[in-house]
């Protein structure tokens, strides 16, 4: 089995069309075998939006077998990022839209440890979190609108 570390992703745009499917990003390892040390910065992302509350409480299965491609879990809980079995995140300068109205977080984050979140701009929906967590230690977000200065050690299941 080989890994994944060291990667670097900056200075991107991207803008999903209205026939794409509702998927968010997805960095996702598998158990036993995580992705390591990411960074992303300075990305601008426009989500197609329109993902309803019951598509926020999907669960994705792992389907460690299959060849991974963006399509394969369907609709994703996030409209922006999906993050699954992560040690040593980084997003710095992230913006991310919604063309329309999206009633899944911008961030669902599942076994991740080590990430720290800076300068993000996200949607604001006074009943949508920005960000679920499942199985996170070590997490922060600080000077990102609209979510306040966060600093999480462990959680199980939170949101914010």
């Amino acid at each position: 089995m080989g890994v994944m570390r060291r990667i670097i992703l900056s200075g991107v745009s991207c803008i999903q069309s209205e026939s794409s499917p509702k998927i968010a990003c997805i960095l996702a390892g598998i158990p036993e075998h995580v992705i390591e040390d990411v960074k992303i910065s300075d990305v601008v992302l426009v989500t197609r939006g329109g993902g309803a509350k019951s598509d926020a409480d999907l669960q994705i299965p792992e389907k460690e077998e299959q060849y991974p491609e963006p399509n394969m879990f369907g609709v994703t809980p996030a409209h922006g990022f999906f993050l699954r079995h992560l040690r040593g995140l980084e997003m710095q300068g992230v913006k991310i839209e919604a063309a329309s109205p999206d009633a899944r977080p911008t961030f669902v984050l599942e076994d991740v440890q080590d990430a720290t979140f800076g300068r993000l701009k996200v949607p604001f929906s006074g009943a949508v979190p920005a960000f679920v967590l499942h199985q996170v230690k070590d997490i922060s977000v600080f000077r990102s609108k609209p979510v306040p200065d966060t600093e999480i050690m462990a959680a199980e299941n939170k949101e914010i």
